[in-house]
């Protein structure tokens, strides 16, 4: 099985917004996404499925195939973690389901506004994250090692992701 992240955008007003925001932040991406998702790959299935997180559904498993029709894709980067396919769906089941993020993604915007307006520096945690729900980029990072996703937007963590291939060549 392979693994990607999808970093993407859309025409609804919350994807702009958010891309507009990530746009003031990160400045080193051509396109800038409002969303993370991850794609999996099967070695003996055709269809490919992407795992994510949304305003309306929480955390889901949906067709590649549908998920392009409602996404504009900026960027797919291969993941490298080395995972077991029973390690993902492992990790995966155990979000499966849950809702989103709403206090989670209250507090990210209101430290976003804050430095924004004041060049407040974000907090290292997300103080009002739930464990038990999920925005899109803490559900795609219970399988990455990327620490900072309550307080990352995608467009930093496709930044950060984009970095670190370069660097490892």
């Amino acid at each position: 099985m392979k693994l990607y992240y999808l970093f993407s955008r859309n025409q609804k007003i919350g994807s702009k917004l958010i891309a507009k925001a990530s746009g003031l932040l990160v400045k080193d991406l051509e396109k800038v996404p409002s969303h993370i998702a991850m794609l999996l790959e099967f070695d003996n299935i055709q269809e490919l499925f992407v795992v994510e997180s949304t305003l309306e559904s929480g955390v889901r498993i949906i067709p590649y195939s549908v998920w392009l029709q409602h996404n504009e894709l900026c960027y797919k980067i291969p993941c490298d973690e080395n995972i077991q396919p029973n390690k993902v769906f492992e990790i995966f089941n155990t979000i499966w389901g849950k809702k989103y993020d709403w206090p989670g993604i209250g507090y990210f915007a209101i430290c976003f506004i804050k430095h924004l307006l004041f060049k407040i520096d974000f907090p290292k945690e997300n103080k009002w994250q739930s464990d038990d729900k999920f925005f899109c980029s803490e559900a795609i990072s219970t399988i990455t090692n990327y620490a900072k996703a309550g307080m990352a937007t995608p467009a930093k963590m496709c930044s950060d992701f984009l970095k670190m291939r370069a660097q490892n060549g």
